[in-house]
């Protein structure tokens, strides 16, 4: 700012001294040159740098990873955003020495949503990047200098990592995009989009602007004035253009592996001209449902349902196509009695002659899918069928609007079903919680608490007749479909048809108990037994592992689920079933009585905001926690192994241990896990310690399968909390080193779970290697299947020169390398290095030769081979 200042004066002075008009354009053009430099450092805007340069500093800090380098990278100040091949690395560099520096890392496999806008005219001096994560975190936003970065470049890049596949070469400029074309003045003031040709679109998404990958291809295409929206073969894709000139566009892309739910709804009649697609997502604050409104007449919506349903859902083959006139209209069966209408309960009714009345009206089935079962109220039905759970909605006075919302299976997080009580209790229930994340809550009065959030997609319940259904065929499908099991739902009821009894289960707890609230454990075949015989609720292949009882109610963790059972009335005839799978589990806890609190716990987190935390008490003498912690560790963290060494803990064991841990004021991996094997079962046989934190009293360990946080309370230190958090639920973290004035060294990471959506950790400088700790969570990201696709390399697409690491040995190529992880190995009169290892070397950058590769001292510049560091010496 005082350089525009002080060139703005020195030209006037001269101007005014030596009136010209040379000088006065002189005077203008040096004032725009600075102030435009001016305005890109007020705005945070990035310049690309050479990713050459970037890839070989990060190296020499260790920070990137086996195999790992920079495809770009732009710089703002101190600051850079770095696109590697395995993920978006933020560098902020802070404070006035410059020595604090946060590398805040997104791996591609945690992004749900990307965009890019390119800039305006006039003073719009910035193209723009937008990520959204599956973390509970802000969306992330780079800003570009104007004309001096490529985002369709970015955008290819990553769109190749987050959909797998090679971006096409760069448009030439000049070209103009889709939305160049016009729609009616009638649909352009109604807001409705009209179906356009796909083919035509997607030649201008080739040649115009370079935003298609090379193996992705248009298979709908919508347009509403200079905007458009496109269904590609792996995303969606909304082109928004903005500003009366028209060259501020934005193109946003949702993955289908993103989307929740989705619904598409017919027009009607009259002055209802435009039909309805909705989009529900998985995002955390932003699953509300993306909206398109489609003119009447001039777009086909069913197709959009057929190509949804493909990329979300799955299945082969289309929808065949009807005989029908394309309305959906109720079959003649029965729909129950007035007042099963009146109190809203819907009827069973048969699930063939629903399929049959499907594809002869409406082209909603795909080819391969059949329908389960099906319920009835009034005009409305609901449908499970092979592929997902499918509301259809009629509405209005003539029927001819109606809603077809699809919830696939892998959507739901967990269902209960409840059934009907005695005397006046006329009907049964079933409620499904999906991964739909719910819209923001209302803005409430101030000073008062916030309302909760409206379920929005995230929670749908429906009422069942009483004696006209049977929930008990609901509760089986669901629990068949989310946990993974082939066996049919025909053949799973089969198995599953007992006669009902309401024998309650024995070894109940007691009264004291009662009161208090604590759960005691029961035999597991003994409970396996009585839920065989009292209703048909287990598949015929699961069993009990783990049981607990309080009064009538009771919590079963079974070899597919956790299963909560709800004894309601006075009766006991009203049952709540619970089911939340597996997968659905997040984070648990288990956590050891006190002296003066006599009670245990287990804590299960959940990524449902409205079904979010589960919390038992135990008497201390009743249950032991670390067969839970065990049963829990094996099904959630490693479900791949064939079951826990459970192993009854030793009192006795997990005394000496705190003990142990109470006196170390370091830890270290290697002790620490010969410790745990030795005298707490907590590990389990598949699973080794990694790195380990101390800090007071408390343990944080990162083993090979989870993050484990052993958190000492109380004056005794006799409570002890496990908590463990499984690197499944981790979708962005960072690594920050200490200050000049800040002698603290920190990491953070962010879940997806609402109620721990940030996990934080503090050192003390210099006694942790982070960027140890980032390689160990990075290589969890890494190890995940099917990431095959997001570490797929785009340098030839984008013309860039591939970077060979300084540290590779010349005489073999990349792919030939050594891989070797971990530390250092250099061994000295000090003792072993403490610095991670560089790619492609078992060395540091302070002891690998910048040539070969090979062992070197830290002062010298190469090794013995390359004395200089150089390959020509």
């Amino acid at each position: 700012f005082f350089s525009c200042v002080f060139v703005l004066s020195r030209r006037c002075n001269g101007y005014f001294l030596k009136s010209t008009g040379r000088q006065l354009v002189t005077l203008e053009l040096n004032w725009m040159v600075h102030f435009g430099k001016f305005l890109e450092k007020v705005s945070d805007n990035h310049r690309q740098s050479d990713h050459n340069e970037v890839n070989q500093d990060l190296l020499s800090k260790s920070v990137l990873q086996n195999g790992e380098r920079v495809e770009m990278s732009f710089k703002v100040g101190r600051d850079s955003t770095v696109f590697t091949t395995h993920r978006i690395l933020l560098i902020d560099v802070q404070g006035i020495s410059g020595k604090k520096v946060e590398y805040k890392s997104i791996p591609y496999s945690s992004i749900q949503q990307f965009a890019v806008q390119t800039s305006g005219g006039g003073w719009d001096a910035d193209s723009e990047l937008f990520i959204v994560t599956s973390a509970i975190d802000r969306p992330i936003k780079v800003d570009f200098v104007k004309g001096k970065v490529d985002v369709f470049a970015v955008q290819g890049l990553v769109a190749s990592k987050v959909l797998g596949g090679q971006p096409l070469p760069a448009a030439p400029p000049g070209q103009q995009g889709p939305g160049g074309g016009s729609t009616s003045v009638s649909t352009w003031f109604t807001d409705n989009h009209v179906q356009v040709d796909a083919a035509a679109v997607e030649q201008q998404l080739r040649t115009g602007v370079a935003v298609l990958l090379q193996d992705e291809h248009v298979e709908l295409a919508f347009q509403l004035g200079r905007d458009s929206f496109c269904l590609t073969s792996k995303r969606l894709l909304h082109i928004d253009t903005k500003g009366f000139s028209g060259k501020r566009i934005q193109f946003t892309s949702v993955p289908y592996h993103a989307i929740g739910a989705f619904s598409v709804e017919t027009a009607g009649g009259g002055f209802d001209r435009d039909a309805e697609m909705k989009i529900w997502t998985r995002q955390p604050a932003h699953g509300f449902p993306i909206k398109l409104d489609l003119r009447k007449g001039m777009a086909d919506v069913f197709a959009v349902q057929a190509v949804l349903m493909a990329r979300v859902v799955g299945g082969g083959g289309r929808p065949r196509s009807s005989t029908g006139r394309g309305l959906y209209t109720p079959t003649s069966q029965s729909a129950g009695s007035f007042l099963a209408w009146l109190g809203q309960d819907s009827v069973q009714i048969d699930a063939q002659q629903v399929e049959q009345h499907l594809r002869a009206t409406v082209p909603i089935l795909h080819a391969d899918e059949q329908v389960e079962l099906a319920y009835r109220l009034g005009r409305d039905t609901t449908i499970f069928t092979t592929h997902r759970i499918l509301f259809i909605d009629v509405q209005g006075w003539s029927g001819k609007r109606v809603e077809y919302l699809t919830v696939p299976y892998t959507s739901v997080a967990a269902f209960s079903l409840t059934t009907a009580g005695g005397a006046f209790d006329f009907d049964a229930e079933f409620k499904i919680w999906t991964k739909v994340w719910p819209p923001p809550p209302p803005e409430g009065d101030e000073g008062s608490p916030p309302p909760p959030p409206p379920p929005g997609k995230h929670f749908l319940a429906q009422d069942l007749r009483k004696g006209r259904t049977d929930p008990m065929a609901i509760q089986a499908l669901l629990a068949h479909k989310l946990t993974g099991h082939d066996q049919s739902h025909k053949a799973c009821m089969a198995a599953l048809a007992v006669p009902s009894s309401q024998q309650q289960w024995a070894g109940g707890t007691g009264f004291l108990d009662l009161l208090k609230g604590h759960a005691s454990q029961v035999d597991p075949q003994g409970a396996e037994g009585l839920l065989r015989q009292s209703a048909p609720v287990l598949l015929p292949e699961e069993h009990v592992r783990v049981a607990f009882k309080l009064g009538r109610d009771s919590v079963v963790l079974t070899t597919h689920r956790i299963l909560m059972i709800d004894v309601q009335g006075m009766s006991g005839k009203r049952v709540q079933y619970t089911t939340l799978p597996y997968r659905s589990v997040r984070s648990f806890e288990v956590e050891s009585a006190g002296s003066f609190d006599g009670d245990s716990e287990l804590k299960i987190w959940t990524q449902m905001p409205w079904l979010s935390k589960l919390k038992m008490e135990f008497r201390n003498d009743s249950v032991d926690i670390f067969t839970i912690q065990a049963w829990l560790a094996t099904m959630v963290v490693d479900s791949r192994s064939q079951g826990p060494a459970v192993i009854p803990s030793n009192p006795l064991g997990v005394k000496q241990f705190l003990g142990w841990l109470a006196g170390a004021s370091q830890v270290h991996p290697t002790e620490l896990e010969k410790q745990l094997r030795a005298l707490v079962p907590l590990l389990l046989p598949n699973e080794s310690v990694v790195m380990a934190f101390k800090s007071g009293r408390d343990t944080l360990m990162c083993t090979s399968l989870r993050i484990v946080v052993i958190d000492v309370q109380g004056i005794s230190g006799k409570r002890v909390a496990y908590q463990t958090i499984p690197y499944s639920t981790i979708r962005t973290f960072a690594v920050e080193s200490a200050g000049s004035l800040d002698p603290n060294e920190d990491m953070r990471i962010w879940t997806d779970i609402p109620m721990k959506p940030v996990l934080r950790e503090d050192f003390k400088k210099g006694k942790v290697d982070l960027q140890a700790v980032q390689h160990q969570l990075m290589e969890r990201f890494l190890q995940r299947p099917g990431r095959t696709a997001a570490v797929t390399s785009v340098a030839p697409a984008l013309a860039a020169a591939p970077v060979v690491p300084l540290s590779q040995p010349a005489s073999q190529p990349p792919s030939q390398q050594p891989s070797h992880s971990g530390r250092c190995q250099r061994q000295s009169s000090k003792g072993a290095c403490r610095h991670h290892a560089v790619g492609g070397s078992q060395f540091c950058s302070l002891h690998s030769c910048p040539a070969c590769g090979a062992e070197k001292a830290s002062g010298d510049k190469g090794c013995a081979r390359h004395p200089t560091g150089h390959r020509n010496h």
